[in-house]
């Protein structure tokens, strides 16, 4: 994780998120971001019981996004917002999803819109929920970092929240954090596809540098796309001819596999180039992942 990208990420969304806070409270906030952690399953469970409110959202280009308050306080928000009576919980009841949506669903996109006007990068919210539980169902696809922050809302409102995030997400808007490598994995990669490390390599201590990347850039491996497979008895192998027909199990409307030495690494469409076929990227496993189908 490049705890430099993954605050200034937090960062970023958090000022989205309360500007747009601000313009419907009417008011000014101020927020704090501390240093970034890693989650993992308990971590997020221990959350998920602390707050008892998840905003979350799925990112179309990769990744997920969700940001925890305490559930008296999204509870508050929205009764200022809608000028009406809500009665403030402990945990977000489901018959009031649907309107705590409505409330900070322009919030969540002003968090993801702030990266759009300040660097020019997308990232498209989906699938917008207020929940009280479900963070580990999230479509994170890799690595989960996790940015504790406090915060001053208009209309008296403070406390404590976390905002949690994708790796893969950040490397839409910062790439350079996925660059790096250290020389223990330099010399994974290495192994799996038949060049030796250096002698006494792997003991080395080396921080992360582009230069380690560097080293494996020009290292050639076989890539294929695979509309399908299936399993066939040697009986019917042997009875196939001109004019059969097989069923690979993949639907019409499904993305094509593309693999790198016989590893999953993205999935596309095809596409005709130059009356050749291609395959057009739809979806990328994270850096992490990649790396580790390699080995």
């Amino acid at each position: 994780m490049n705890n430099a990208s993954a605050k200034d990420f937090a960062t970023g969304f958090v000022t989205g998120f309360f500007d747009m806070l601000n313009t419907m409270l009417g008011g000014k906030s101020s927020f704090e971001i501390r240093d970034p952690i890693p989650l993992d399953q308990k971590a997020a469970s221990d959350m998920e019981a602390q707050f008892g409110s998840i905003l979350s959202a799925s990112v179309v280009e990769g990744g997920a996004l969700a940001m925890l308050l305490p559930c008296q306080d999204v509870y508050t928000i929205a009764a200022v917002f809608l000028s009406q009576e809500m009665q403030a919980k402990d945990r977000i009841a489901p018959e009031d999803a649907a309107t705590l949506r409505e409330v900070f669903e322009p919030c969540l996109g002003a968090g993801a819109s702030y990266f759009k006007e300040k660097l020019g990068k997308i990232l498209t919210l989906s699938n917008i929920q207020v929940t009280a539980e479900g963070l580990a169902a999230l479509p994170w696809g890799g690595q989960t970092t996790a940015v504790p922050f406090s915060y001053n809302a208009p209309s008296d409102i403070s406390g404590s929240g976390v905002f949690v995030f994708a790796q893969k997400t950040v490397a839409l808007v910062y790439p350079e954090s996925a660059a790096s490598l250290d020389q223990a994995e330099v010399n994974n990669i290495l192994s799996a596809v038949g060049i030796p490390a250096a002698p006494g390599a792997s003991e080395a201590k080396t921080p992360p540098t582009h230069q380690n990347l560097d080293m494996i850039l020009d290292i050639e491996l076989t890539v294929k796309a695979r509309l399908g497979r299936v399993e066939m008895p040697i009986g019917e192998i042997l009875a196939l001819g001109p004019g059969s027909i097989i069923d690979v199990g993949h639907l019409v409307d499904e993305p094509i596999e593309l693999l790198v030495n016989d590893k999953l690494i993205a999935r596309g469409d095809v596409v005709v180039v130059d009356e050749k076929f291609g395959l057009r990227i739809t979806e990328i496993v994270s850096p992490k992942q990649r790396i580790e189908s390699l080995r």
